[in-house]
């Protein structure tokens, strides 16, 4: 994630810059600019994505797709407001996709407004109450937030709901390790984590828990 590493993440299937071709509504006048738009994004030429995309959701206003490898772009430049607005628009074109408004979320921490990253987070549970990475998310905001008791009820949720959801566990074991100091619980989840995810990048953490030394 960008910005200062907070000591919860979003490990497993993240919201990193991928282009997702969403579905929705769209015109087909410029998809030219759509197209050129995606390839420059993902040849990591975002600030040229941009201006091109821009073009596209100009001909394309009800294209989820340039929405939101638009937001995706700006969020690269670190042009949170403009992805945050982008975000909203592409969760606007495709009412049935989380995806959006999960990014959108993630925009708002960046600019350190919690109630639109909740309000966010909720929408996107509306659309898909039984997605274990919306459940983090919203453990995530709160941690974020400086709300770590909220923080902590919502990732005991999320593992108790999820157990089978490496996030979930990861997390819930960072929070008990570092913010609570109880070993126990967190050598605990950190196992049932690597039951799971025993090659994931952040194993080596679990695992130097689990041998007694903090990473």
């Amino acid at each position: 994630m960008r910005g200062n590493q907070a000591a919860i993440c979003l490990s497993g299937a993240s919201l990193a810059a991928a282009l997702v071709l969403a579905a929705g509504c769209s015109d087909p006048t410029g998809q030219n600019q759509l197209e050129r738009g995606l390839l420059k994004l993902e040849a990591g030429r975002y600030r040229a994505a941009a201006h091109s995309l821009e073009k596209a959701v100009e001909r394309q206003p009800k294209s989820a797709t340039a929405w939101y490898n638009l937001g995706v772009a700006c969020w690269k430049l670190d042009k949170f407001d403009e992805a945050a607005t982008a975000f909203e628009k592409a969760a606007d074109c495709n009412p049935e996709d989380t995806l959006a408004l999960e990014f959108a979320a993630r925009v708002y921490m960046e600019l350190d407004r919690w109630a639109d990253a909740r309000t966010a987070l909720e929408q996107a549970r509306e659309r898909d109450s039984t997605s274990p990475r919306i459940a983090v998310a919203a453990a995530l905001v709160e941690f974020r937030a400086g709300e770590m008791q909220k923080a902590f009820g919502l990732l005991r949720k999320a593992a108790k709901d999820y157990p089978d959801y490496p996030p979930a566990l990861y997390n819930l074991a960072l929070f008990y390790r570092d913010r609570l100091q109880n070993m126990d619980a967190a050598r605990d989840y950190f196992g049932q984590y690597l039951e799971l995810e025993a090659d994931d990048p952040h194993a080596e953490t679990a695992r130097k828990t689990l041998l007694g030394a903090k990473a």
